[in-house]
């Protein structure tokens, strides 16, 4: 996917929303990524670099048709029952109950509280960090098969366009049971994608890790921004993070992107374009951290090494920093 297939997909769905505004009541079946993907389209349009390589997916020629992204967000297959914005034009307030699966999932401050059942709480849902939040979207699914119930919640914040975070809860068995929280693996971007990598019936989940962003002070929309992956552990009925999975037209944008940065490094030995060897260092920076975020430590490494000058090492003693605070990646290395 290139940035410019990127930019198009972000700017359309800020049309899209714009749209939905102006339509009477902001209906409740607009996608999320229409509801939650407005401002983070405005940062990455006016935070992107003339030209940027997409570490998912190397650039394509000018004259190559525009290509649908192919990754699919959990309200894709399993739609959104209802959602609440600060940009609504109907003066909503931030509070509201819904009501999802006979439960009443109760919101304040646009921050989902507790879900009850015939006036008693049944289910509360874990702390966030307070305020600065602006918007939330509800809904229903089966990610684990037809005879099994989640709700899932979307959140937009804190603070501006900083995250998307998301709750999942299993009711299959009428007592919920936490199965996902964002937080407790780190601050993410961006609707939550979706995908059953194995065949096995069982959805896992991937969202954007923020935790290379504003990398060695670049621009938001020019650092690394990994892709986390968690797969339902059944035994602990969690979803949680795990190597060695991806998407597959992500597996095929990786033997891109190492085709891309070996024919635009040597054409760089031959030029000495600054633009473009700021170009490689920026791909090279996001595709070594793609590949470490799925386990492939070695590569990832082997990548940095070719292409990255780190001279007196601060580039890698930054990346090893972030690492270090990122809790997904934690996560995995202490499996």
């Amino acid at each position: 996917m290139t940035v410019f297939n990127l930019l198009t997909m972000f700017v359309r769905l800020s049309l899209i929303l714009i749209s939905v505004m102006v339509a009477a009541g902001c209906g409740h079946d607009t996608q999320l990524a229409d509801r939650i993907g407005k401002d983070e389209a405005a940062a990455n349009v006016e935070n992107a670099a003339p030209y940027q390589f997409d570490a998912n997916n190397a650039p394509e020629t000018p004259s190559e048709p525009d290509k649908e992204y192919p990754g699919k967000t959990i309200d894709e297959i399993f739609p959104i029952t209802s959602n609440i914005t600060s940009i609504d034009d109907n003066g909503r307030e931030s509070d509201m109950t819904v009501d999802v699966e006979g439960l009443k999932v109760n919101i304040v401050d646009y921050v989902p509280r507790t879900l009850s059942h015939d006036g008693k709480i049944v289910f509360k849902f874990k702390k966030r960090e307070p305020g600065g939040y602006w918007g939330t979207v509800v809904g229903s699914s089966h990610l684990r098969g037809v005879e099994t119930t989640e709700i899932y919640v979307g959140v937009s914040g804190p603070r501006g366009v900083c995250c998307t975070n998301y709750s999942i809860t299993d009711i299959s068995n009428g007592r919920p049971k936490n199965m996902y929280h964002s937080e407790d693996f780190g601050n993410f971007r961006h609707p939550m994608e979706i995908f059953d990598g194995d065949g096995d019936g069982v959805y896992e989940l991937m969202q954007f890790d923020s935790c290379f962003r504003y990398f060695m002070d670049d621009c938001g929309s020019c650092s690394p921004e990994p892709r986390a992956y968690f797969k339902y552990n059944k035994a602990k009925g969690q979803y949680l993070p795990v190597a060695g999975i991806a998407q597959d037209f992500v597996r095929e944008g990786h033997q891109h992107s190492d085709k891309w940065l070996a024919e635009k490094y040597d054409e760089l030995q031959h030029t000495g374009d600054v633009g473009l060897g700021t170009d490689i260092r920026r791909s090279a920076l996001a595709h070594m951290v793609d590949l470490l975020f799925i386990g492939e430590e070695r590569k990832a490494w082997r990548v940095f090494d070719k292409y990255i000058a780190d001279p007196k090492g601060e580039t890698r003693r930054e990346i090893k920093k972030r690492l270090a605070g990122c809790k997904v990646y934690q996560s995995l290395k202490r499996r």
